[in-house]
């Protein structure tokens, strides 16, 4: 009997376990369906969210916000279940290393194929959802249905007797000023979301013209864009081909070539138009007026999945782009700007920022707290601001993607609300605690549950240590802990193989010899070279490093930096400092290194390194410490796109600086301070012609205006700090013989330690 029981048992369970079979079978066509679905689900809520905008009665209008709110749910359950399948699907490493393999890989595995059976029971409960919201919200409010593609061979005759309107020169038709300004008020300023405008008339009314017209006029205000005429008897497959060739020439990109059949066409150009309209909305995460910088907002959305590779290019340069799209359509504002022309900092306008929060609150894309007693107002808040430091109201368990924490004072943050995080929002994909000046005891132990994290800040924060679960982080790849009290990081930190950007002035604060196995770094803390080369040859393995700051540099080190550095291809910013002032930099640098765009060299030279003069795309030197005594102005000077040049602690020892006519072309700005042996500088005439800034700091023995720096006619500040009394005496615009020299300059800045001088600003913006 007993064996009987066992048989019956079995073939009860043969169904079952050939079921999960199958399920694990078809989960990747599965997670790519659901995929497909949730963007064609989510164009059903925003028509959906068109009905309720445009419903007159309040009740009615009431009932279709609520059942949209519904759909907003079921979209946000599907965005889990696919993040939820990424993860499982990733290799998983074993914690304790002394465990035999075989049996490690043993447990990972059925761990891994039971979190994937988790997930394809998941996905068929999701999916069944959003049919019962779709089919629930149509039943109550019905959509008109999309047009199919299909419009079948019809006598097109009547086409070929018109002159093709798209060589209509603009000039040539009349009656158009009033549909043309329409729509180009609708393109410019209207949704931002991908809108659908239709041009509606009879034959040969002139509507392929009128929208030639208006593609002409605003084309430059779009990143994306292309012109597309379609006969009554057309074919899909050519339309997306000729689509998809107009957008890369746009991008002066080759087309791809992979793309033989319907469905990988339609995704190469869904990819192309994909995430045009990202990131506006996110600025509703941060306080009115707040000047946010470029990087921590890119590195945001790029956790957040909103910024998309593109081939070629990084998704920081990728993410960079969509922010300029953004600011030239004058939605978003610039703070400041990098000397090479990048957003640095930027906000919106306080109207833009009211109409975001009115626009997130009826979307479920975030909320922003900002007083003691405010609660989560849905439970399906994808983002949290709090910005209040006494807050006590609560979160509930809303699936949360980011949490930010502004609260900008120095009163603790209740401990009780962070330990909450790792435990209830295990989804959660960015945490920022920048400048909130957090004065916790401690981070959590259990950071580790966040495995979905992929950007963490405790930027400006009192925390001293972080917990070994760290390493537990797999996805993380923004980790920034400057302006910390965090001095060492633990070891577990080497296990997270996709961190990209670790980001913190001290520099004792990893184990170098370990670190080569974190190959996706860009940015890492300063490197401390050690005597016998272990910890730069590590480093060496980065081949994705962006930036490399190396300090106590010796001579003995040069081979091994030389072949590190040549190494890079990717290097954007290398600073080298000496251990000490008798230590040479005697470099030879043989790769062309075309992406470096800013290099310091911080220690004695003997000559000037001609390596640096061949860098085709180098925006800013700076020497400091050189001794240099031959005029290094003869190999800088025709350097293609130099912006900045700084020269300071006696970088150049020699008496006068020359900057002779044609040199320095591109320049905005120039640094010299602390040149003991300076004593005048020559400027003729077409020389520095696209200089805006000039700084002249500590020059003891410079008495005399630059001669020449009337003829620069670009030049807007020149700031004088800390120059002898009578070189401040001949300029000073109470009678100074040589005041006549800069009378022009819009804005002139004398300032001194000595509080004995006067401190004071002239120029021509002052008069």
């Amino acid at each position: 009997m007993a064996e009987t029981a066992v048989s019956l048992a079995g073939q009860h369970a043969l169904p079952k376990i050939l079921e999960a079979v199958k399920m694990l079978r078809d989960l990747p066509k599965e997670v790519r369906d659901i995929t497909d679905e949730l963007e064609s689900f989510q164009e059903f809520i925003n028509d959906a969210d068109k009905v309720a905008e445009a419903e007159q009665d309040d009740g009615r209008r009431h009932r279709i916000k609520e059942r949209v709110m519904r759909l907003r749910e079921a979209a946000f359950r599907m965005e889990d279940v696919i993040d939820e399948y990424n993860i499982s699907c990733e290799d998983k490493q074993p914690d304790d290393p002394r465990c035999a393999a075989l049996l490690c890989e043993a447990v990972a595995f059925i761990k891994t194929q039971i979190l994937l059976l988790q997930s394809a029971y998941k996905i068929q409960d999701v999916k069944s959802l959003v049919r019962a919201e779709r089919d629930g919200f149509q039943s109550h409010f019905p959509l008109e249905q999309r047009p199919t593609s299909s419009r079948g061979n019809q006598d097109i005759t009547w086409q070929k007797l018109r002159r093709d309107p798209l060589f209509i020169e603009e000039d040539e038709v009349v009656g158009l000023d009033g549909p043309r300004g329409i729509l180009k008020n609708w393109l410019t300023k209207g949704r931002e979301k991908r809108t659908v405008i239709s041009v509606v008339g009879i034959a040969g009314v002139g509507k392929t013209t009128l929208a030639k017209q208006v593609y002409d006029q605003v084309r430059n205000n779009f990143e994306c864009h292309a012109l597309i005429t379609v006969s009554q008897s057309f074919s899909a497959e050519g339309l997306l081909r000729h689509m998809l060739n107009e957008l890369c020439k746009e991008k002066k990109e080759d087309p791809p070539k992979d793309v033989s059949t319907i469905e990988l066409l339609t995704e190469e150009v869904r990819n192309r138009l994909r995430n045009k309209r990202s990131c506006l909305l996110y600025f509703g995460m941060y306080p009115e007026d707040y000047e946010v910088q470029s990087d921590r907002l890119i590195r945001q959305w790029i956790a957040e999945g909103f910024v998309k590779h593109e081939t070629g290019k990084s998704l920081e340069e990728v993410g960079q782009q969509y922010l300029s799209g953004l600011v030239r359509r004058s939605l978003v504002q610039v703070s400041s700007l990098r000397i090479d022309g990048k957003v640095k900092r930027c906000r919106v306008h306080d109207l833009i920022h009211d109409m975001i929060l009115r626009k997130v609150k009826d979307t479920g894309f975030c909320q922003y707290i900002d007083g003691p007693d405010q609660s989560v107002s849905s439970k399906i808040v994808r983002r949290l601001t709090i910005a209040t430091h006494d807050f006590s109201g609560s979160i509930g368990s809303s699936p949360m993607r980011s949490i930010l924490i502004m609260t900008g004072k120095y009163e603790k943050l209740s401990q009780d609300l962070v330990n909450k995080f790792p435990t209830n929002y295990m989804l959660l994909k960015v945490l920022d605690f920048e400048g909130s000046r957090l004065r916790l005891r401690y981070v959590p132990e259990n950071l580790g549950n966040l495995c979905h994290l992929k950007y963490l800040s405790f930027r400006y924060t009192w925390i001293a240590s972080l917990p070994k679960s760290i390493g537990k982080l797999q996805n993380l790849e923004t980790l920034d802990i400057r302006g910390t009290h965090v001095s060492e990081m633990p070891k577990e930190i080497t296990k997270l193989t996709k961190l990209r950007h670790l980001l913190s002035e001290y520099i004792s604060l990893i184990q170098w010899k370990d670190i080569g196995g974190m190959t996706s770094l860009q940015e890492i803390p300063p490197v401390i070279i050690d005597d016998d080369g272990v910890v730069i040859r590590e480093v060496g393995k980065l081949k994705q490093l962006r930036e490399l700051l190396v300090v106590k540099f010796r001579g003995k080190h040069e081979k091994t930096l030389c072949s590190v550095i040549n190494e890079m291809p990717l290097l954007e910013k290398l600073d080298i400092y000496t251990a000490d002032e008798s230590e040479v930099i005697d470099l030879y640098i043989t790769s062309p290194m075309s992406t470096l765009r800013k290099l310091v060299l911080w220690g004695t030279l003997t000559r000037f390194p001609n390596w640096i003069s061949q860098f085709p795309n180098l925006m800013q030197l700076y020497l400091s410490g050189s001794r240099l005594t031959n005029d290094a102005l003869k190999s800088l000077k025709n350097m293609p796109r130099l912006l900045f040049l700084g020269l300071s602690y006696n970088a150049y020892e020699g008496e006068t600086l020359h900057f002779h006519c044609g040199g320095f072309q591109k320049l905005k700005q120039l640094s010299l301070g602390s040149l003991d042996q300076l004593k005048c500088i020559l400027i003729d005439r077409g020389a520095l012609c696209s200089v805006e800034e000039i700084v002249l700091r500590d020059l003891s023995q410079l008495k005399a205006v630059p001669s020449g720096i009337q003829h620069l006619e670009k030049l807007k500040d020149l700031y004088i700090d800390d120059m002898p009394t009578e070189f401040e005496q001949r300029i000073a615009p109470d009678g100074g013989e040589d005041h006549w020299i800069i009378q022009d300059v819009p804005h002139v800045r004398i300032w001194s330690e000595d509080a004995a001088k006067p401190s004071y600003i002239f120029g021509r913006s002052h008069h």
